[in-house]
């Protein structure tokens, strides 16, 4: 788990597992407020954000977006856009 800033990194955390739990006790010994979280989506850290700091705004990396959006059209495509992508 890694949290930036400006380009530095400000905490770094080694799990055997990202779970609600490794991401909630990550998120509270950050020190200060986020304003913006750019993240994966992984569900157990959604969690573990909106418990810590229930009014950040949440972005979903394009990355991952697009990545998740080629496997979803990709996998058994049954329309002709989705055989055509």
């Amino acid at each position: 788990m890694l949290a930036k800033t400006k380009n530095k990194i400000v905490s770094w955390k080694f799990v055997k597992r990202e779970t609600y739990n490794s991401w909630k006790d990550f998120f509270e010994q950050l020190k200060g407020h986020p304003d913006v979280i750019v993240c994966d989506g992984q569900k157990g850290m959604l969690k573990a954000i909106k418990e810590v700091y229930p009014r950040v705004i949440i972005q979903r990396c394009q990355f991952h977006v697009l990545q998740r959006n080629k496997v979803l059209l990709t996998q058994n495509p049954e329309t002709r856009p989705t055989i055509e992508f």
